[in-house]
């Protein structure tokens, strides 16, 4: 049920309207005269006096109005006797009430300006002041029309902000359980890399677990962010490549070749991490020689290129489209999450050995500043 908190607009906004809505009628009973070229005849006394107590008491009882509104309107939890009497009774009194003050605050304005005895004239009085109840009747009815409609506006826009919200929430959810489907097969494969050092390499493994116990603190920082920069998410990748060079030693070359542009955009958080582990895992799981991987990102027509490569010992394409594995079908429903249809996945052999992942999603630049 409605309050008087509730209301929608100011006093003064009110009253504004009303004022608007006196001048076109207070103009529109002006024509005849205009066009008759008698304007020097117009009476405002009696002819614009009338609309303006009409409409400007409209303005006054406006708050009223809307406050009692619920019980002068039809209701389906009231019985239809107690509808028929909110819109039979109440409504016609209310009109009345208004018709006596109007009139008899134009009568008593009038009187003072042209010294026109009332006694005469009373009878012509209260026949006027029940005609002017019918229009009053109108004009209630129109006044609570105009407010329904815009109740009406008011809780469309209020279901469509909880939809939004709901739909908000959903998508959270659905990020936030891919991201956790990420971390633990993230781990999986960091832990798989140290255990194969123990038995060769012990200070090596020792190593790799205190670099990746670092690596683990600055996930925990982020484990609740859906999106972070590229910057930020190079930044992780490099922490992540840095325990990899330690079982890889020697043999294992990055290359990071990111435009400056590119640097703040925003990406899904890890959308690169299982790229860069996809080559290392399958790209030199068999190899004795050099590895190199190459990470780009350049911005075209607003939108972000991004891509792992490697110089490993490739596959067929249609190996990795048949089985992308967790890490790259992650990839997918992550961005499909994010961005619907408008990304796209390229996966291609290079030559003359190697492999390349490559992404274009939609270019959206963070206005967050990195804190130092």
């Amino acid at each position: 049920m409605a309050s008087r908190r509730d209301f929608p607009f100011s006093r003064l906004r009110v009253w504004g309207i009303f004022v608007m809505i006196t001048v076109v009628f207070i103009i529109q009973s002006m024509i005849p005269d205009i066009y008759s070229g008698t304007l020097d005849k117009y009476s405002w006394s009696f002819e614009a006096l009338p609309l303006a107590t009409n409409y400007l008491y409209w303005a006054f009882f406006a708050p009223l109005i809307y406050w009692i509104m619920p019980w002068i309107t039809w209701d389906k939890e009231r019985s239809t006797q107690q509808n028929l009497a909110a819109v039979l009774l109440v409504g016609p009194l209310i009109a009345m009430i208004h018709s006596h003050i109007d009139y008899w605050t134009f009568m008593a304005i009038y009187q003072q300006i042209s010294g026109m005895a009332l006694g005469g004239v009373m009878e012509h009085i209260i026949r006027s002041i029940y005609a002017g109840a019918v229009g009053s009747i109108i004009e209630l009815w129109a006044l609570i029309g105009a407010f329904s409609a815009l109740d009406y506006y008011r809780r469309l826009q209020q279901h469509e902000m909880k939809l939004l919200c709901a739909e908000k929430d959903l998508a959270d959810a659905r990020l936030t359980s891919l991201r956790m489907q990420l971390n633990p097969h993230f781990l999986f494969n960091a832990f798989n890399s140290v255990i194969s050092l123990i038995d060769s390499n012990k200070e090596n493994a020792k190593d790799m677990l205190s670099e990746l116990s670092l690596l683990m603190r600055h996930l925990l920082k982020q484990d609740k962010r859906h999106t972070v920069t590229l910057q930020q998410e190079i930044e992780f990748n490099q922490k992540y490549l840095d325990i990899e060079s330690i079982r890889f030693q020697d043999r294992l070359s990055i290359h990071i070749d990111i435009a400056t542009q590119a640097q703040q955009a925003l990406v899904p958080n890890l959308i690169l991490q299982p790229m860069i582990e996809n080559a290392l895992k399958h790209g030199f799981a068999q190899t004795v020689g050099d590895c190199s991987v190459t990470i780009s990102a350049a911005i075209e027509d607003e939108r972000l290129h991004l891509a792992v490569s490697d110089n490993g010992k490739g596959c067929d394409d249609s190996d990795v489209l048949n089985d992308p594995g967790i890490g790259l079908s992650n990839i997918k429903n992550r961005l499909e999450q994010m961005f619907g249809d408008d990304f796209s996945i390229n996966i291609q052999r290079v030559l003359p050995s190697g492999f390349q992942i490559s992404l274009e999603m939609p270019y959206i630049y963070s206005t967050i500043k990195k804190r130092k």
